[in-house]
């Protein structure tokens, strides 16, 4: 696991979170898709976190890594709540 992956995968989360909540998306695709869109990109982010924990070294570095990967978990099960409903 290396940091350019995780930019990626940060890169490609945004990418489609910006995609799923472009003005007009929902009118075009309907809320379904643009929630499948944003759940989609929570994987990637999650994704990108656990590799910045992975990769996180020191005290203040982990902190920051474990608080972000735990809200992209809690985002992940907020979008399949937003899939589902």
């Amino acid at each position: 696991m290396t940091l350019r992956l995780q930019c990626w995968l940060f890169a490609i989360g945004a990418a489609l979170f910006a995609t799923g909540t472009a003005p007009g998306f929902a009118s075009v695709f309907g809320a379904g898709a643009t929630n499948v869109v944003c759940f989609v990109g929570s994987w990637f982010f999650t994704s990108a976190a656990l590799i910045q924990l992975r990769l996180s070294v020191d005290g203040m570095d982990r902190l920051a890594a474990r608080v972000q990967f735990i809200g992209t978990v809690l985002f992940n099960v907020s979008t399949a709540t937003a899939v589902w409903a």
